[in-house]
């Protein structure tokens, strides 16, 4: 299963054991290893909604960057009621929001954001 190929499917980012998000959306680095991922409600984002996490990516379900881990969320663990709560709200509001349709898919724009931000970790 490739990660970057898994778009409109939940994704968590355990950063450490208290500390997990959502993904919104994930890319690879252009120019050395590593990702790129946004928030969920990144549009609406107060603080850098944007991260970078530099080095291989390993494994498949769960991902590993560094020691970083990413999961594919699933709605038979009953742990991630919570995180399907807020995943269902993000699906629900970006349906409705054509900056976020446009932006999210437009390559250009994923391209200006991953060079923007590849020679920063945001974490």
């Amino acid at each position: 299963m490739n990660l970057f190929d898994l778009e409109n499917k939940p994704l968590l980012i355990e950063i450490e054991p208290d500390h997990k998000r959502l993904i919104a959306a994930i890319f690879p680095l252009l120019n050395e290893p590593g990702i790129l991922f946004f928030d969920v409600f990144w549009p609406r984002a107060s603080g850098n909604p944007f991260h970078v996490l530099e080095g291989e990516l390993r494994g498949e379900n769960p991902w590993y960057v560094g020691d970083y881990k990413i999961i594919l969320l699933d709605r038979k663990i009953k742990e991630n009621k919570l995180y399907f709560g807020e995943w269902d709200s993000w699906q629900e509001s970006r349906r409705d929001d054509p900056v976020t349709k446009k932006t999210i898919n437009d390559q250009d724009f994923i391209n200006e954001i991953v060079e923007e931000h590849q020679d920063t970790s945001l974490l």
